[in-house]
């Protein structure tokens, strides 16, 4: 067979073509394993901030030496903004995205669980997840300074365990995280 022009433009155009779509399969593949790997860090990242929580939580619950019972309230305060605080981050990560929807799930359903039905061990000098969150809800609801641009993020938050916290059955849990599944624009 001999090549003659039109042929060679024939197989130039193939071959350029060929490549610009084996670009964008590897682009793709490039993202995809992009956004599995930041995936996986802030759910790792998350991970270790419950576990601190965690610790923190089992020190307050086992401490044997006496401390006035300001400084007692002051550390509870400080618990429980911690963990509503990664309970917010956790949320934003799922509004974004970057967290797996079921993990998101999983994690919500125990926080139902611990509004509804608080455990002994979850009830730290008085305070429960359910009392600290009404109190995050109070300081977290004030206004902001200009330029916040994090407000619809809070406002979704505050509203979605607002219903969660009164609801009686895992369907209405269900429910309220369906309406809530990336529902906020979350673009810059």
């Amino acid at each position: 067979m001999f090549i003659n022009e039109d042929n060679a433009n024939i197989f130039s155009a193939t071959f350029a073509g060929l490549a610009f779509i084996f670009s964008l399969i590897s682009l793709a593949i490039n993202f995809h394993t992009s956004r599995k790997l930041k995936q996986a860090d802030i759910l790792s990242g998350l991970n270790s901030r419950f576990d601190a929580l965690q610790a923190e939580r089992a020190k307050l619950l086992t401490r044997t030496t006496p401390i006035p019972p300001i400084e007692k309230d002051y550390e509870v305060h400080i618990f429980f903004d911690r963990f509503w605080s990664l309970q917010f981050d956790e949320f934003v990560a799922w509004q974004h995205g970057n967290l797996a929807d079921e993990v998101y799930r999983f994690w919500t359903f125990a926080r139902w669980r611990q509004l509804t039905n608080p455990p002994e061990d979850w009830i730290i000098n008085g305070s429960s997840v359910k009392s600290s969150l009404q109190e995050a809800c109070r300081r977290w609801t004030r206004q902001e300074p200009h330029g916040f641009t994090d407000r619809p993020l809070v406002n979704g938050f505050i509203d979605m365990f607002g219903e969660i916290s009164t609801a009686t059955r895992e369907i209405e849990v269900t429910n309220i995280l369906n309406r809530y599944t990336r529902a906020i624009n979350c673009a810059p």
